[in-house]
C-alpha cells in the first residue's frame, strides 16, 4: 500500500510538474527552494516545496482544507514522510485545523509544522510549531515578529485582530484589497480567476476598522500616499 501511495506521489509530481528539471534548474540558478503545484487534491495535498541543502532536496507539504477521505486526511503525510524519509522536513497546514496541525508535529523527530494563523505564535515560541505561515501576515508581520521574536502579547493581540477583520470573508481578495488601501494603489486589489473582486463595502468596513487599530488617521494615510509618489 505504501508503496502504492508513492509511486502515486511520484507520478502526481512527474505528471504535473516535470519536477525533476526543475529541481535541477532551481538549484544551478541558485534558488533556496521552490513550491511544486503537486495536484494531490483528493488527499488534501495541494503542493510540495523542495528545500535544497547541498545536494539533498528536502520536502515541505502543504495541507488544504478540501482533504476528501478521512484515513487519506489523518494519514497521507505521516504516509508520505514512512516512504520518503528525512526528505520529508515539514508541513504548511493551510486546513485551520488545529488539531490536525499538532498530531502532524508528531509525525517524525524535529518535523516542522507552519500553522496559518499567527494566533499560534506565542505557542510557537515554545516549539510546538516552527512558525507559522499566514496570508495576514502580509499586513502584520511587524506585529508578528515582535510576537515572535519578543513574547509580545500586546502585537500578538493586535495581528490577530487584523486577521479576524477578514472572518466570514473572502480572505485572499480581502488581504490585497487592504493592501491596496494602505499603499493607497488600486492595482494591489485586481484579482484572477477564479477569485472575485471584493466587495466594496466590505472593503470600506475592513479599510475603516484596519486603520483604528493601527491609529492611522486620514492625515496620516495622506501623507504617506504624497511620499510614495515623490
Amino acid at each position: 500500500m505504501v508503496r502504492g501511495f508513492a509511486a502515486m506521489v511520484q507520478a502526481q509530481l512527474a505528471q504535473h510538474t516535470g519536477c525533476v528539471a526543475i529541481l535541477m534548474s532551481a538549484r544551478v540558478a541558485g534558488h533556496e527552494g521552490l513550491t511544486l503545484v503537486a495536484g494531490l487534491r483528493a488527499s488534501g495535498i495541494s503542493s510540495v516545496a523542495c528545500r535544497f541543502n547541498g545536494e539533498t532536496s528536502h520536502i515541505e507539504i502543504e495541507r488544504h482544507a478540501t482533504a476528501l477521505l478521512e484515513e487519506t486526511r489523518q494519514h497521507a503525510v505521516a504516509r508520505l514522510v514512512e516512504t520518503f524519509g528525512a526528505r520529508i522536513v515539514g508541513l504548511k497546514d493551510s486546513s485551520g485545523d488545529m488539531a490536525y496541525a499538532r498530531e502532524a508535529t508528531t509525525v517524525a523527530p524535529g518535523f516542522k509544522v507552519f500553522p496559518s494563523t499567527e494566533a499560534v505564535l506565542m505557542e510557537a515560541r515554545t516549539g510546538a510549531f516552527a512558525g507559522c505561515i499566514s496570508a495576514t501576515a502580509n499586513l502584520n508581520a511587524d506585529l508578528c515578529a515582535r510576537a515572535w521574536r519578543n513574547g509580545d502579547t500586546a502585537a500578538l493581540d493586535a495581528a490577530v485582530a487584523i486577521r479576524k477583520l477578514f472572518d466570514g470573508k473572502q480572505l485572499v481578495p480581502g488581504v490585497k484589497a487592504l493592501i491596496a488601501h494602505i499603499h493607497d494603489d488600486a492595482g494591489w486589489s485586481r484579482v484572477h480567476p477564479p477569485l472575485s473582486v471584493f466587495p466594496a463595502q466590505d472593503r470600506t468596513a475592513v479599510s475603516a476598522a484596519y486603520d483604528s487599530l493601527r491609529g492611522r488617521s486620514a492625515r496620516e494615510r495622506e501623507t504617506g500616499a504624497k511620499a510614495r509618489v515623490g
